[in-house]
């Protein structure tokens, strides 16, 4: 008996290695360039064990083929193409959007309602028609509309930051409780209408956003099985949030509405906007779910993303203290010139500051890199020079897009990783390579909420380092990035120092 269980033992395992051995097969036999893949792992060895973000093992391998416009790689057993010429990328994403219209990520609406109705996910008719209906949302019209509240919340964040000063000494403040607590009451005032009250200390809206970004390993499995094996997860059913957090923002949205419906309040924020989408919505039913979804979704967008990278935009300020004096001068000087107040306008007119902001979109990008999926059988050209092979991609094929890859690029970004903020200056910019800073993505997938999230930036800016100094603590340091954050984040987290300027 042991020796028939010993010789279907090794049958089985002589099977799964020929099985193994002909998946990784796949570019070889395509004549394409890939990375070496390791047994069974491919090139995810170092990010499932925890090691390197997703997007650093992209960056890795975009480093080792300088001289091709795409490469191959193995997603554990499933094959994927970088594409590493930004012009070609360019082409798929704008021309031939057609052939690369979806994201490579699939929700179960049945496991996971809120990140199913996500335009992050949506796919086909469906993104494109809700795309086209929330879009109104984020003009500058409406943002000019909403900026008295976010300088409503500015002012809170400063009286917030004077408290915290005092009482700290101005010593290790974490900086993105800090910028977290701006993002929430920004959005909930802005969007919803509602008193957040994050300033005031612990809320249930603070103790729920702590877990949008948790890097505990587990998170990153489970990240990495829903961005690695789509398709599977409809049978794994992972989520990307809690339960608590879907129930608590579906609570707080559905009882918004309720209450503005029985007492026939309009506010004409992003709330009554989504809500309208219900009559508006032709192509497909939008149901009071949907708009629960939607609001629930806007928060978690709007608070998740932008306190983190605000976070790492006050951090690349704190180590450079010419860049500080010049953001701060050009603060004072813009405000001066509208009669000592910040206007909507006056924010637009602070260009050095965008730059600061470009240039920390270049090196601390969120996230590093676009994955997509082709969605109609296309053609790519020939590898490079000496590798006429032109691969054809069909319906389901992985495709990623290395941002990071571009940004530290020495071809396209002289001294890549040295903080330079005149590089996006006016003058300067004819001397940027077209289509290699693409932060918020490019084509018709590009990030809805963009101008959203920049005014947000800017105010947190504006309210931290007008009156004060920002030095960076050194609990901080070294700067090193979290292998296993969904979204970039430092290994230590962000800590500050503050000091009152001279008046």
């Amino acid at each position: 008996m042991w020796l028939a269980l010993g010789a279907l033992l090794a049958c089985a395992i002589a099977t799964f290695y020929i099985f193994v051995k002909q998946c990784q097969s796949y570019w070889e036999k395509r004549g394409v360039p890939f990375d070496k893949p390791m047994f069974f792992f491919g090139s995810m060895l170092n990010t499932t064990l925890g090691r390197e973000t997703l997007f650093q093992t992209i960056t890795k391998i975009y480093n080792k083929f300088p001289d091709c416009k795409y490469v191959g790689f193995y997603k554990f057993l499933a094959n994927a193409v970088i594409i590493q010429d930004p012009d070609l990328l360019n082409e798929m994403l704008v021309k031939d959007f057609q052939h690369f219209s979806d994201n490579e990520i699939v929700v179960d609406e049945k496991v996971d309602y809120i990140m199913s109705k996500n335009l992050f996910v949506l796919k086909g008719h469906k993104w494109k028609s809700t795309r086209s209906l929330l879009s109104p949302m984020f003009s500058s019209g409406k943002l000019k509309y909403v900026f008295p509240l976010s300088k409503e919340v500015s002012e809170r964040m400063t009286n917030y930051l004077k408290r915290e000063i005092e009482s700290n000494r101005g010593k290790c403040i974490d900086g993105n409780t800090l910028c977290q607590r701006f993002t929430i009451d920004n959005v909930a005032s802005c969007a919803f209408g509602l008193d957040a009250k994050a300033f005031e200390g612990e809320t249930k809206f603070t103790m729920i956003v702590k877990g949008f970004n948790d890097a505990s390993y587990i998170n990153a499995i489970k990240f990495l099985l829903i961005f690695m094996f789509p398709k599977l997860n409809n049978y794994l059913k992972i989520k990307f949030f809690k339960d608590e957090v879907e129930t608590y923002l579906t609570g707080v949205v559905g009882e918004t509405l309720r209450y503005r419906k029985e007492n026939n309040i309009k506010r004409n924020d992003f709330l009554d906007q989504i809500a309208s989408l219900k009559e508006k919505s032709m192509e497909f039913p939008f149901t009071d779910r949907d708009i629960v979804a939607q609001g629930a979704g806007f928060f978690i967008d709007g608070v998740g993303t932008s306190s983190g990278f605000a976070s790492y935009v006050l951090t690349e300020i704190g180590l450079h203290p010419e860049v500080q004096k010049k953001v701060r001068d050009e603060i004072k000087k813009v405000k001066a010139a509208h009669g000592g107040e910040l206007t909507y306008e006056g924010l637009s007119e602070m260009t050095y500051l965008e730059c600061v902001i470009n240039e920390t979109l270049r090196m601390d990008n969120p996230v590093g890199g676009m994955l997509k999926v082709c969605t109609k059988t296309y053609t790519l050209p020939e590898v490079s020079e000496t590798n006429k092979t032109r691969l054809v991609l069909n319906p389901g094929d992985a495709v990623m897009a290395p941002v990071d890859g571009f940004n530290f690029n020495p071809n396209y970004f002289p001294d890549p990783h040295k903080f330079k903020p005149e590089r996006f200056l006016d003058k300067n910019k004819d001397d940027l390579i077209k289509n290699t800073f693409i932060p918020f993505g490019m084509g018709p997938r590009h990030c809805i909420g963009m101008r959203f999230a920049l005014l947000q930036i800017k105010m947190i800016v504006v309210s931290t380092i007008e009156c004060y100094q920002l030095d960076i603590n050194e609990k901080m340091l070294p700067l090193e990035v979290h292998p296993t954050a969904f979204l970039k984040a430092p290994l230590k987290g962000f800590w500050f120092d503050f000091s009152k300027l001279p008046e």
